[in-house]
């Protein structure tokens, strides 16, 4: 192998010269390296942008089930009340035999959660990260309370088959219908918010509606059939989400 050694500089404008092709080789590659990690971290936040924007339109999706149920919990809670109302003196009331209870739809966030923990959401403008931002919190606080109403309903649920309520009975079945008011008008109010926003941003929920909900059934409905019926809805739930 022939080693060649350097030759020397016989001017300042030879060593300049060389000085210049050093340099701008330099200044290139680095451009070079600068222009494809600004095109990498473009593709990453497009794809976290997209990401995050199909999991809030299936969430708002969800949201939107839970609004259609709102007008059969109201429908059901007037109903309760006048069971309530209406008792005999002695505690006999009219018993009912299915009460049901409103919808529960978890909220995704898995998406959002990785681009934000990536940094991925950083690379978006802070407009974009502070309005989606907005969106997730609303969204889980709406999980929250669809959560928290499911225990009121729970007790609600306790009236079925009963014939007979006491004093003390009556006083708490009317703070349950109080609390079950509260939690449906206020993600009634919450929904409707996340839907304004997210059409703000040019996301709107899908066409789905799912069947009938629970609390939608009549009142007469045979406690074994609404098990049943409660059982393969359960079941279609469960498909829907594995899919």
């Amino acid at each position: 192998m022939d080693i060649h050694k350097p030759k020397p500089w016989h001017s300042f404008r030879e060593f300049l010269k060389e000085y210049l092709i050093i340099v701008v080789g330099v200044l290139t590659a680095l451009g070079a390296e600068a222009v494809v990690q600004t095109l990498h971290e473009r593709r990453l936040s497009e794809e976290a942008r997209d990401a995050v924007r199909a999991e809030v339109i299936t969430d708002i999706t969800r949201i939107q089930q839970r609004a259609f149920a709102g007008e059969c919990v109201d429908a059901r809670l007037d109903e309760i009340e006048r069971i309530v109302d209406e008792a005999a003196p002695d505690g006999r009331i009219r018993s009912p035999s299915w009460i049901g209870r409103p919808p529960r739809y978890a909220v995704e966030s898995a998406r959002w959660d990785a681009a934000s923990q990536s940094g991925r959401v950083s690379l978006l403008p802070p407009d974009w990260q502070s309005k989606f931002g907005f969106l997730y919190t609303t969204l889980r606080y709406h999980y929250q309370m669809n959560n928290a109403e499911q225990q009121t309903w729970s007790s609600l649920g306790g009236l079925a088959g009963l014939d007979r309520l006491t004093p003390d009975g009556k006083l708490a079945v009317r703070g349950q219908i109080a609390q079950a008011r509260f939690y449906n008008g206020s993600m009634r109010q919450i929904a409707n918010l996340i839907q304004r926003r997210a059409a703000a941003e040019g996301l709107r929920p899908t066409a789905r509606h799912d069947p009938p909900f629970s609390v939608c059934w009549p009142i007469t409905t045979p406690a074994l059939e609404g098990r049943a019926r409660t059982a393969a809805r359960e079941g279609v739930n469960a498909d829907r989400r594995a899919r």
